[in-house]
């Protein structure tokens, strides 16, 4: 994933930033919480190193969760959206890490996106990793933490959050996109852009039992490099090997083991209420649950997110580029297709329009909804192949080719 992001992000601009350091606590019956510090930081940055506490507590199960805000410090007092960013691969290790910089690229990612309106960007470690506590339970637990996450940023737009204007978005692939997937479901209708990159909202499907069978290397391979990781999913993963009601939190809607969707049965793609980029490979390992992802939210979520979704299949793997394969023309899809396009455009369109207005949906009625990439053999020359095409909907109508065979005649020919 990190040579995919490398890849696909623009160059950034050199200003400076604030980082408030936030400690909030949650209980069932209300919110507490202290007023935050902050950190001014010439551009590039690093983690401080003797950051204040940066704790966010939140409960069923209670984990205190590390959250950082970053904004412009030209954007101090003035209010925007806000893109959360919730991350396992541990914020301060990539801080500290001056060769990586994944934690300071994530925070800055949308500075290019927004120009002078600049957003506020809400990062998160996820439960279980980097300076968050509670026990790592595989996207158990994000469902509510996303929640309770929004929830602090709606309540406390007075005080903590005085930058809330009501409009939130969030961003991520992998893992990160993941976890945007279980808290999506919650109905939250001021979610109103996702940007999803080589991810799934069905955990039992397409991450862990795959055709009902564990998806041994993947899960257990990832996993172990989380602390109890290998262990939760031994003595809890495990006990569940059908998609019983267990799984309810870790998906979207009911799949049969062919991946078909059933809409009569568990639906909390219809609580989706966020427009979405659906970034995909057709080598990766998610590549059929990029593509799930689009058509739940887009068939199956809400009106507003219904006909507002934008699919984006390459030619690549869990990151670019496939193997040693390099197709013509892969990272010149139509214009307006690239990946940094889409995730502008979608941010752009959702951060500062209006839904409902003439110029909103305008915008959506003219923009291409399905960029794919044919594949064939890289070195054959046929216009038909290995090149991107354009539609507004998916699945591709197609015609089957039909076959016909006739038995062996005498001559040991077929006719």
């Amino acid at each position: 994933m990190r040579n995919f992001w490398n890849t696909a992000r623009k160059k950034l601009r050199k200003r400076k930033i604030f980082s408030c350091l936030i400690l909030i606590c949650f209980i069932s019956t209300g919110i507490s919480s202290i007023i935050p510090q902050g950190y001014a930081w010439d551009w590039p940055f690093l983690y401080p190193n003797s950051p204040a506490q940066n704790l966010l507590s939140l409960g069923n199960p209670p984990a205190t969760l590390s959250t950082w805000v970053f904004y412009d410090e030209l954007d101090l007092g003035q209010r925007g959206p806000t893109l959360i960013v919730r991350n396992p691969y541990t914020f301060a290790a990539a801080y500290q890490n001056c060769e990586d910089r994944k934690g300071q690229n994530y925070a800055r990612e949308p500075e290019f996106i927004h120009g002078d309106d600049d957003c506020f960007v809400l990062y998160q470690d996820m439960r279980g990793t980097g300076d968050s506590n509670g026990g790592f339970d595989v996207f158990g637990s994000d469902w509510k933490d996303g929640y309770d996450l929004i929830q602090w940023l709606k309540n406390n737009a007075g005080f903590e959050t005085w930058w809330y204007n009501g409009k939130i978005g969030s961003w991520g692939g992998s893992a990160l996109g993941i976890n945007q997937f279980c808290y999506a479901g919650e109905n939250i209708p001021e979610l109103i852009a996702q940007y999803i990159a080589t991810a799934s909202p069905e955990q039992y499907n397409h991450i862990a039992m795959e055709g009902g069978q564990m998806r041994y290397n993947l899960i257990c391979t990832w996993t172990g490099g989380f602390n109890g990781g290998i262990e939760y999913v031994r003595d809890v993963v495990t006990q569940h090997p059908t998609k019983d009601s267990w799984w309810d939190k870790r998906s979207l809607m009911d799949l049969d083991m062919q991946g078909n969707i059933n809409p009569s049965g568990h639906n909390r793609a219809q609580n989706v209420h966020a427009s979405g980029v659906h970034v995909g490979g057709w080598d990766d390992v998610f590549s059929e649950g990029t593509i799930t992802g689009y058509l739940e939210y887009n068939y199956y979520g809400s009106s507003s997110a219904q006909n507002h979704q934008i699919l984006y299949m390459a030619p690549m793997g869990h990151g670019y580029p496939v193997s040693e394969l390099s197709f013509p023309n892969w990272d010149s899809p139509p214009s307006g297709g690239d990946v940094g396009d889409l995730e502008e455009w979608l941010f752009q369109t959702e951060f500062y329009f209006d839904r409902g207005t003439s110029s909103y949906n305008s915008r959506w009625t003219a923009h291409d909804k399905v960029y794919y990439y044919v594949c064939s053999d890289p070195d054959i020359s046929d216009s038909n192949v290995n090149k991107w095409r354009t539609v507004n909907s998916w699945p591709v109508y197609n015609v089957g080719q039909k076959w016909y065979f006739w038995p062996v005649q005498t001559s040991g020919m077929a006719t």
